[in-house]
């Protein structure tokens, strides 16, 4: 790993790209099939397309800064569906907290998996 990513970051920050080209020109699949139904001008649909999920494009580059956006991120998902809510918002949490406190989504996530291997 010559960047020093994380694979799961590196793989997310891709497949999170491939998700918006639908949206983005030159790919724009959506917004065509979405101009063709609203009878409006193509690339006009286009430029409100890209206005509207300009944000968005901030997540992949925050995937690769923060690592921790992501494996926490996943891991609350998964105790939500294991029917672990109390550990869930935890994690969220600590993905929330961890733009400002390095490594806590990374540790509570370990802290959480010891705790729940120990019952």
């Amino acid at each position: 790993n010559v960047f020093d990513v994380p694979p799961l970051a590196a793989h997310y920050m891709v497949f999170y790209a491939s998700v918006l080209a639908g949206v983005t020109p030159p790919v724009a699949v959506s917004v065509v099939v979405a101009s063709v139904i609203a009878e409006s001008n193509f690339w006009r649909s286009c430029g409100t397309a890209i206005t509207i999920s300009a944000p968005f494009f901030i997540l992949p580059i925050a995937f690769i800064y923060q690592p921790e956006l992501v494996s926490t991120v996943i891991d609350a998902g998964l105790a939500f569906a294991r029917g672990r809510p109390k550990s869930a918002l935890l994690l969220l949490a600590a993905a929330a907290l961890s733009t400002r406190i390095p490594g806590i989504g990374t540790a509570t996530s370990i802290l959480l998996r010891v705790i729940h291997r120990l019952r």
